[in-house]
């Protein structure tokens, strides 16, 4: 099968993976497709083998991206495609997460994003098997 993991430059979850702070899930679309929250894996030397190993600890059973401490977001999925949406719903809670500076956003409880994951499962439009 395929596999598809990301590793992009972006400015928007960097201050979070810089702060070493991980992500809550502030946006029904993030929960869906990245989960609750986006955990922070101890900093390493980029390149390394500690890195990886600090990556993979980081995550979660439930977890499709996590933060790299001092460097950014690393999210996978089943193909890029998917990978990338993550990537988008984490940039996007990563803009309401900083709009706390100007006021306080309403954050999903954890009872309401598990609601969000029960109803996601049959979310949307599905291909008719023949």
């Amino acid at each position: 099968g395929s596999c598809g993991w990301l590793l992009p430059s972006s400015p928007d979850e960097g201050p979070f993976a810089d702060a070493s702070r991980g992500e809550a899930g502030e946006s029904v679309s993030m929960v869906a497709v990245a989960g609750m929250s986006v955990p922070v894996a101890e900093y390493a030397t980029y390149g390394t083998p500690e890195l990886a190993h600090n990556a993979v600890k980081a995550l979660g059973p439930r977890d499709k991206a996590v933060l790299l401490a001092n460097h950014g977001i690393l999210a996978g999925a089943a193909d890029l495609m998917n990978a990338f949406n993550i990537i988008e719903e984490v940039e996007y809670c990563s803009k309401i997460i900083a709009s706390r500076a100007i006021g306080t956003p309403v954050v999903l409880s954890e009872d309401e994003m598990e609601v969000m994951l029960e109803r996601f499962k049959s979310y949307g439009q599905r291909k008719k098997r023949s």
